[in-house]
């Protein structure tokens, strides 16, 4: 699958969100990518859209700064490249000036080999969130960490292979 790492977005403004992906193509040299913003998940019409070159250089990565979108409002979002779609992504911009209330999607402290991810799953359906956040689990005192988060940033290390199963 050429989409197999999914999507995200984030540093969400009143006006534009940063999109990304990780391609894995069968073969090495450059691959453009387009992505695509609309106002719901039929993509009819699509409100934005661009287009971003990536290689090994890049890891296979894609990070879109998409512009030009209307303040506190929910867009869905995909990638295209090689013929093949990505999954669909649900991201909001930033509301313009002061809010009321905020809510947020918390999770934390994820053992991938024995974790139960179905909460992930329950939080992304849900319309009513303003935002998510995942903090990391906290490092025991003597721990050694580079390592690990080295792992993690290595895609063929079974760290990365079992971030992949929950998505």
């Amino acid at each position: 699958d050429l989409f197999q790492h999914g999507v995200a977005s984030g540093d969400p403004l009143p006006d534009g969100v940063m999109l990304w992906t990780r391609i894995s193509p069968t073969s090495g040299g450059s691959v453009e990518v387009t992505w695509e913003g609309a106002g719901d998940p039929s993509f009819e019409p699509v409100l934005a859209s661009g287009t971003a070159t990536t290689s090994a250089e890049r890891d296979f990565t894609v990070k879109a700064d998409a512009r030009g979108l209307e303040a506190g409002r929910t867009y869905y979002y995909r990638f295209r490249a090689q013929m093949k779609t990505s999954p669909v992504g649900r991201t909001r911009t930033a509301p313009a000036g002061a809010v009321a209330r905020a809510r947020f999607g918390v999770t934390s402290c994820s053992s991938f080999s024995q974790g139960y991810f179905h909460a992930y799953r329950a939080l992304a359906a849900r319309a009513d969130l303003d935002a998510m956040q995942d903090t990391p689990a906290p490092v025991e005192p003597g721990t050694k960490v580079a390592p690990g988060l080295l792992a993690l940033y290595n895609p063929t290390s079974p760290v990365a292979n079992r971030r992949l199963e929950w998505l």
